[in-house]
């Protein structure tokens, strides 16, 4: 484990976790069906009081979804909280959230893309790991692998974490680092120096979809020039999914443009990790320590701590 983290107790059966909805509109029947695989982990459920509300694309007016975050943060019975999904709307709210409570009470959040502030916010307030994972919406129907699910499950009941893929377009090499990172586009929402104090010796993980390839260049050239690079010790790149067609060819790939925003090669990088807008979407804890380990045709993750 990582030195002074304050870390929440891992789940078990009978344990109280929140469903909270802080941005986009929620359809009721697919995360009652997503409920479902809650309660078959042997979890009482709690939602929040405004979580089938609407207003616009958001899933209420800024103070419902405001007031039903801080609820979950604050409650002492809740053990972990999941998010029924992304969208947007977390940035309208995210400067009102207060953490003094969830400092005394520690808990599991659990989400991703929108939730990348939040995991930012947790971290520099608490020092609580988070967990960058699939959405609780996605886990209804067939809209996500079974990996997604288990290995959620695997890190919050068990703590485990660890992954080995096959990659190319490498830097070798090998660090012990915390993870961090998440949406690309949400990360630079976070202003330079802050989001370069956050990611100082972590590994950065990064994923993105929907972004023509000029925007992902712009976006991470945004990063360099604020010396968010400089001070990483690592990089994992996950799904950069549903690159939207041009009728004029970039000129340069996904690889070709981190590559070069990134600008070294003393730093272990890799492609490819399972997870991200896509539908193998598995589970990291930013927070605490891996062995982060890239050779010329493969990369392995795993938690240092099991």
């Amino acid at each position: 484990m990582s030195k002074n983290v304050i870390h929440p107790e891992y789940l078990k059966a009978g344990d109280s976790v929140a469903v909270v909805a802080p941005s986009g509109v929620v359809d009721r029947e697919r995360i009652e069906d997503a409920i479902k695989v809650l309660k078959a982990w042997g979890l009482k459920i709690l939602l929040g009081e405004h979580l089938y509300n609407s207003f616009g694309i958001f899933a209420g007016n800024d103070e419902e979804r405001l007031s039903d975050l801080q609820w979950a943060l604050d409650s002492i019975d809740i053990k972990a909280i999941f998010f029924a999904r992304g969208g947007y709307g977390l940035s309208r709210i995210i400067d009102k959230v207060d953490y003094h409570n969830m400092i005394k009470h520690p808990k599991w959040i659990a989400g991703f893309s929108d939730i990348t502030l939040l995991h930012f916010h947790i971290y520099n307030n608490t020092g609580i790991p988070v967990i960058h994972s699939e959405m609780l919406l996605n886990l209804s129907g067939n809209l996500t692998s079974e990996k997604s699910i288990s290995t959620l499950k695997d890190f919050i009941f068990k703590g485990e974490s660890a992954y080995q893929w096959d990659c190319d377009n490498v830097i070798c090499g090998e660090i012990k680092a915390e993870v961090a990172g998440g949406n690309l586009s949400m990360l630079c929402s976070i202003p330079g120096k802050q989001l370069a104090d956050y990611l100082k010796d972590k590994i950065l993980f990064i994923e993105e979809t929907g972004e023509h390839l000029y925007r992902i260049d712009r976006l991470l050239l945004s990063l360099k020039h604020e010396g968010v690079f400089d001070g990483i010790g690592g990089l994992i790149v996950g799904g950069i999914s549903d690159i939207p067609s041009s009728r004029t060819n970039f000129g340069y790939t996904v690889e070709e443009i981190v590559l070069n925003a990134l600008g070294r090669e003393d730093i272990p990088v890799a492609f490819g990790f399972p997870a991200g807008h896509i539908r193998d979407n598995r589970a990291l804890c930013f927070g605490l320590e891996y062995f982060f380990r890239v050779d010329s045709l493969s990369a392995v993750l795993a938690l240092t701590l099991i």
